[in-house]
């Protein structure tokens, strides 16, 4: 699981974010999606819809739900062109255990935080695409963060050197307390961000084991399941007992 923040600043219809949590267990195999965006709101929420409708319809047996979602956004984008003009979408999702994707349109930021160093997870993606490019991937570790920012704040972030103070904040009334501190800094910004800190074990209910039927034990020639060897307390355990039965029939007979 991750603990995730949205953050506006000066908020109007040219921004938004979108983070979605899967609801049932087909959905949890896909994983969690962040999404962020800065064009009309109109156009903004119709293409987080088409990616958040693949994302969480399609078999992830056969198909990638991060691209069949990324593939229903460009057909929208396709089909109108004018409205789609200079749009700047950011998509990146989370996936059982540690794993992370991530596409974009535009210039969005999106960071990868461990320990002190910075991360730009999307440095490998075209900022001049009119459409969703493939999407990169990555593995995560415990404790990352990850942030998603329109340009604009990110700009003032590198200005003001904050992400060097956010890469130390661990838990949710650090960060509340750290954008309360800054707020006059932040107070002419326009724009938004995300921010998502991988915990210790995500996805809990991803890492249930299912149960195991006879056909899923190791088998032996025999057709019987194998079992490991006992270990030296076991055997000691054993002798104990038989010398125990032994015993007391040698106390029963005589």
């Amino acid at each position: 699981m991750s603990n995730v923040y949205e953050y506006h600043f000066n908020p109007n219809e040219r921004f938004g974010t979108y983070c979605y949590s899967p609801q049932t267990r087909q959905e949890k195999k896909a994983g969690r999606l962040f999404l962020i965006g800065q064009a009309k709101k109109e156009i903004l929420d119709a293409i987080a819809n088409e990616i958040e409708r693949g994302f969480y319809s399609a078999d992830s047996s056969t198909e990638d739900p991060f691209q069949v979602g990324l593939n229903l956004a460009n057909n929208f984008i396709a089909q109108n062109p004018d409205q789609s003009l200079g749009i700047v979408f950011g998509a990146l999702c989370l996936q059982h255990p540690y794993n992370v994707k991530l596409s974009k349109i535009g210039d969005v930021k999106m960071l990868l935080l461990r320990g002190a160093d910075v991360f730009d997870m999307g440095r490998g993606l075209q900022d001049g695409s009119a459409s969703f490019p493939n999407f990169i991937e990555g593995a995560l570790q415990k404790k990352d963060k990850i942030l998603l920012l329109t340009k604009e704040v990110f700009d003032v972030f590198i200005k003001e050197k904050l992400l060097e103070e956010l890469s130390g904040l661990k838990t949710k009334k650090e960060i509340k307390r750290f954008f309360k501190e800054k707020k006059s800094v932040l107070k002419e910004l326009s724009g938004c961000l995300i921010i998502s800190i991988v915990k210790k074990t995500p996805w809990p209910l991803f890492a249930k084991k299912e149960k195991l039927g006879r056909a899923d034990l190791p088998q032996t020639g025999k057709g019987r399941p194998s079992l490991p060897p006992a270990g030296k307390a076991e055997r000691a355990i054993i002798s104990f007992l038989l010398l125990i039965i032994l015993l007391l029939l040698g106390y029963l007979i005589f």
